[in-house]
């Protein structure tokens, strides 16, 4: 059994001051004992993820009860939103920091009523 798969998790590693649980996985865990490995590419979070046998992206996806099989998978569930949210906010702008280039912002007859339209 590969240390990964011995790590106790809990909610409490999220209250540990002025650390992420992310960061106090890779203390129990750090990514540079599985250098050359296949689980080199993995940070300490997303090893528990394997561990658990959870998949977070494409077509396979595991539905949010998959989390939730045991209380050291529910641990995990916390800092699953927390990179959700991350990639969210850096994958793509806001679309109302750079609309697209044939967005034209007109008035219609009430002032307090701006429309989009878009040119053809």
């Amino acid at each position: 059994m590969a240390f990964y798969e011995t790590i106790h998790l809990e909610k409490g590693m999220y209250a540990a001051p002025g650390k992420s649980f992310s960061q106090i996985l890779e203390e129990l865990d750090p990514s540079q004992n599985y250098e050359g490995s296949p689980l080199g590419k993995l940070d300490a979070y997303q090893r528990q993820l394997k561990r658990f046998d959870i998949r977070v992206s494409g077509p396979g996806s595991d539905l949010v009860e998959k989390f939730f099989q045991t209380s050291d998978s529910a641990a995990l569930f916390p800092e699953y939103i927390s990179r959700a949210i991350r990639q969210g906010q850096t994958c793509c702008p806001p679309w109302w920091r750079q609309p697209p280039a044939s967005t034209v912002w007109t008035t219609v007859p009430s002032p307090l009523s701006p429309r989009k339209t878009t040119s053809h």
